[in-house]
């Protein structure tokens, strides 16, 4: 009896400590970022040999906007604020407040159309 009690104590034993979670491994790769790196192959005499191709604007830097374009992008400024305003307008009805925005996008275009139209004849 003795070693029966025995033997069900020690496979009760080894079956609760097999039950056990065991912490898993996680493996994760190592990440390198970089950035890409391109061939050279040049425009000029035969392969990659001569003057290279440079971009009108050279060194990462761009052209600056015509007056024209500025102003346009005022006027686009000022009625985009004009039209988050209506939007936010707490007093108008739902349909009014959509009203309101569709008129201040045509009018915003009427006046983008009008400096377009007349930017030359000053």
């Amino acid at each position: 009896m003795k070693k029966l009690f025995v033997m069900l104590l020690s496979i009760a034993l080894v079956t609760g400590a097999s039950a056990q979670h065991r912490g898993a491994v996680v493996v994760r790769p190592h990440v390198v970022v970089s950035a890409p790196i391109y061939p050279y192959y040049g425009y000029g005499y035969g392969l990659g040999f001569g003057y290279p191709y440079y971009p009108p604007y050279a060194y990462g830097y761009n052209s600056r906007p015509s007056k024209m374009e500025m102003e346009i992008q005022d006027i686009k400024n000022d009625y985009q604020d004009k039209i988050n305003s209506a939007r936010d307008a707490t007093d108008l009805t739902g349909r009014q407040r959509r009203q309101r925005v569709r008129e201040l996008k045509e009018e915003r275009d009427q006046a983008i159309e009008n400096l377009r139209r007349n930017y030359y004849k000053q």
